[in-house]
């Protein structure tokens, strides 16, 4: 079953074994079809009488099982034993949730209408493998020059004859990867992590290394760990608002203020109440959440202990901060 997004477009159907349903998410009358379809029994000749495998951008697939939950449909009875996702980023932990929700495999696509090619996540959260057909580079976001090592910009190239009829064109893709192994970089075998968007993240770009401050995965994965952030949720359809909340965006400003390796960043998050009201959940909260990001940025960590930068978390109510987008 491919779920697809009638305001974005559609991936072109290609030959092969399986028999595509397409369906949308967008709306109840759509979600209710794809319920339907998941909960018949077909029996079309050569191909399985269930569906058995879900395709789509990450937040429909979020915003389906979102609903089922909600319409108290047991999606481990559904027989679903594959979910391919792709589009925007999703945490880890939302993968091994859906992977438990569902009793799937959930397998995580880095693709774009640009590329012909992308990358395959090996399993939640672990490095990410590139399509033969597809050129990937790491580079140096200002100098361009190649990244061996580290944190850097992620350049993608079609190649004939994968992709004819059209210019060849080294397409920055505005996302940020690691090198996972050095080695592979020369080897032409490049394995990365996803780090997020560019515009998302917080790097220091002055050297000849890029120095990751605070990478937009990092944010958002913390952000996940506090139930007391507010969400709003982005289909409305879905009648039961906490589990809504499933497919919405956090309430959460990053930025900062930098020059030669120095200054300062803060982090504004939108709570579900007042901070006031409880401060010692919110002293609890800044502490911790200060120290997660901290953990995880060994850049982060050794300018705020060089003394050249600091980490300042503020706390509000939910209506005064922005919400957040990893897109």
């Amino acid at each position: 079953m491919s779920i697809i997004s009638a305001y974005h477009g559609a991936s072109t159907p290609m030959p092969s074994a399986a028999y595509i349903l397409t369906v949308g998410a967008y709306d109840r009358s759509q979600a209710e079809t794809a319920k339907n379809l998941l909960q018949r029994t077909f029996n079309f000749p050569g191909v399985e009488s269930r569906v058995s495998a879900l395709i789509g951008f990450d937040i429909l697939i979020k915003a389906l099982t979102a609903y089922l939950v909600a319409e108290g449909v047991p999606l481990r009875s559904l027989g679903v034993r594959q979910i391919y996702t792709t589009g925007g980023y999703m945490s880890p932990a939302t993968k091994l949730r859906l992977a438990e929700l569902w009793h799937a495999n959930v397998h995580d696509r880095l693709s774009m209408s640009e590329i012909f090619g992308g990358a395959t996540e090996m399993y939640a959260g672990g490095p990410w493998v590139f399509d033969v057909e597809a050129v990937p580079e790491v580079v140096h976001p200002t100098t361009l020059k190649p990244v061996r090592k580290g944190v850097g910009a992620l350049l993608m190239t079609s190649l004939y004859p994968f992709s004819q009829m059209s210019p060849m064109i080294r397409y920055d893709t505005g996302d940020l990867v690691e090198v996972v192994d050095e080695t592979s970089a020369f080897e032409g075998n490049l394995i990365v992590r996803f780090r997020g968007r560019r515009r998302r993240s917080i790097i220091n770009t002055d050297g000849e290394e890029v120095e990751p401050l605070v990478l937009s995965t990092d944010l958002a994965d913390t952000v996940e760990m506090w139930p007391d952030i507010a969400i709003t949720p982005h289909f409305t359809y879905i009648k039961d608002k906490a589990v809504a909340e499933f497919v919405g965006k956090p309430h959460c400003e990053l930025s900062a203020a930098l020059s030669e390796r120095a200054g300062s960043i803060s982090i504004k998050l939108g709570l579900r109440y007042s901070p006031w009201l409880f401060p010692e959940r919110a002293t609890q909260i800044k502490t911790e959440f200060a120290r997660t990001l901290i953990d995880r940025s060994p850049s982060l960590a050794r300018g705020i202990q060089e003394g050249r930068l600091t980490l300042q978390i503020d706390l509000a109510s939910a209506d005064q901060v922005a919400t957040y987008s990893t897109e």
